[in-house]
């Protein structure tokens, strides 16, 4: 059980999370799966005290039965979460594995989008929570009686600043002027959200900041606003990592914007 995509394609799993499946959420919402995305195994020996092992798949997903003309405003992003055997005991009959059920575990991103959504200050700043649903795996499921649980959230619009190298390519590409502005609203942004919510992103990494720039607006989560906030998002290149430093006076000398 160790190829890309098994744990979602064998067993009680298989045809569920294919393009054009229906995933019902607690509140009753429907929403059809458009395209997989991203799957990580997080498989553990028996004695972790971390969080039990599971797997988990992104896709792109869109309101059920949404007009053609609405498809945009109507596409999210949804991840199931599926508690798996733990290491070694993959092919250990039912009972065994049932022993392994853990019902308490719940997501970081689901209370923290759920936290932010209500939220009348974050919830403009952040994805909001579109549904979520909380259920275990029947009897012939790889954990009997283990979670399995569904995240939906918003599909924000805009351009991503960076990517999963922990890079900000995408704000690099833009033009000088473009790059002064989303440092701008950076910093009214961060500042604005940390002084209400403080909530940060860990870990720290551009690809977690959205511009859209028609409503020159940021999607983000924070902590305290200080300079050396621009380089620790890729925002600005500098010529040492002084900036890092406890004690830093906050020189900007030979920093490239």
């Amino acid at each position: 059980m160790t190829s890309p995509r098994t744990w979602f394609d064998q067993g009680p799993s298989r045809g569920c999370y294919e393009r054009g499946s229906i995933i019902t959420t607690d509140d009753g919402s429907r929403w059809e799966i458009l395209e997989r995305l991203k799957q990580d195994d997080i498989q553990r020996v028996a004695q972790s005290r971390i969080s039990p092992s599971h797997a988990t798949l992104k896709m792109s997903c869109m309101k059920a039965n949404a007009n053609t003309s609405e498809r945009s405003t109507n596409e999210a992003f949804l991840r199931v979460y599926l508690q798996i055997p733990h290491i070694g005991s993959e092919f250990e009959d039912s009972d065994t594995r049932a022993a392994q059920a853990d019902t308490t575990f719940q997501p970081e991103e689901l209370e923290a989008y759920t936290i932010l959504s209500n939220d009348p200050t974050a919830s403009k700043f952040t994805p909001k929570l579109l549904g979520s649903k909380v259920s275990k795996q029947g009897p012939s499921g790889f954990v009997p009686g283990g979670l399995l649980i569904v995240v939906v959230w918003e599909k924000v619009q805009g351009l991503p600043i960076g990517d999963l190298t922990g890079m900000a390519t995408g704000y690099w590409a833009l033009s000088w002027h473009e790059r002064a502005k989303i440092r701008v609203h950076f910093e009214r942004t961060f500042k604005e959200i940390s002084s209400t919510v403080g909530i940060w992103p860990l870990p720290t990494s551009p690809h977690r900041l959205v511009w859209n720039p028609t409503t020159e607006t940021f999607r983000k989560k924070n902590r305290l606003w200080d300079r050396g906030c621009l380089p620790t998002f890729d925002l600005v290149k500098t010529p040492n990592n002084r900036w890092t430093h406890r004690d830093w006076d906050g020189d900007t000398t030979g920093w490239e914007y």
